[in-house]
């Protein structure tokens, strides 16, 4: 459960605050934005078994109901081989074992916000039509891995303007993503829901930054040109122990 900046200021939760915690503000590129939509209370619910994560979702939205209005809700699934509808692996740079924790979960830089953890959600709509209508070694160059067997390709043929080339800020600026396809074909919404858990937010805006407007400023991630976000919104993911105190 993550809980917005404003919700936290309303709900007069205790201070000090997580030291990152704010309002997201949009990020303008030149020609693509990562929209800032707000919220004040993120669920993050998952299962293997689709009716226990209904089930929560209702008993959720039934407790809520009195006092918060649910305006965004995306269920995802599992596509394949944990691709993403666009058809390539997604989050292969994910930390793993311990690295997982260190990256995602606070530890001393905020003893007061220990094993706590920053959250970051988008929903993007992909524009399927036009990426299916590149040939896969164009979608290869944008992605800047192979589309079979997820191969990285070399900092020599990997183009600048690659998704792999500015969504990855570093080996010691990692996120833990869980980001889930969506799709409905009636309505021909297919898209992507950005999942983020770091223990920085600092590390997710500069991931943003380099993504949107770029790296030098112009160079923007190309995967945007058939990727639109629609939401963007930042909560603090408390702690049992933190909900604990909460609650007393």
């Amino acid at each position: 459960m993550g809980i917005g900046y404003d919700a936290w200021k309303y709900l007069d939760l205790p201070h000090p605050l997580p030291k990152e915690l704010k309002t997201f503000q949009e990020i303008k590129g030149n020609k693509h934005t990562a929209v800032a939509t707000g919220g004040d209370i993120q669920f993050h619910i998952r299962s293997d078994e689709k009716s226990f994560a209904y089930d929560m979702a209702a008993e959720i939205s039934s407790f809520m109901s009195p006092i918060a209005d649910c305006t965004v809700e995306v269920q995802g699934f599992r596509y394949w081989d944990s691709r993403s509808i666009l058809g390539f692996v997604d989050g292969t740079e994910n930390p793993h074992g311990a690295s997982r924790e260190y990256f995602a979960v606070i530890d001393e830089q905020d003893p007061a916000c220990k094993g706590g953890s920053y959250l970051f959600v988008q929903k993007y709509i992909h524009n399927l039509k036009s990426w299916n209508d590149l040939p896969i070694h164009e979608q290869e160059k944008v992605i800047g891995r192979s589309k079979a067997n997820d191969i990285e390709m070399t900092d020599a043929e990997k183009p600048k303007n690659s998704h792999s080339a500015l969504a990855n800020v570093g080996d010691d600026l990692k996120v833990v993503r869980d980001n889930m396809p969506f799709g409905n074909v009636a309505s021909n919404e297919m898209g992507t829901f950005f999942i983020c858990y770091a223990s920085t937010f600092s590390t997710v805006e500069k991931m943003l930054k380099q993504m949107f407007i770029g790296n030098p400023a112009g160079n923007y991630d190309r995967i945007l040109d058939f990727s639109t976000a629609v939401t963007g919104a930042m909560f603090f993911v408390p702690s049992m122990d933190m909900l604990d105190k909460f609650s007393g």
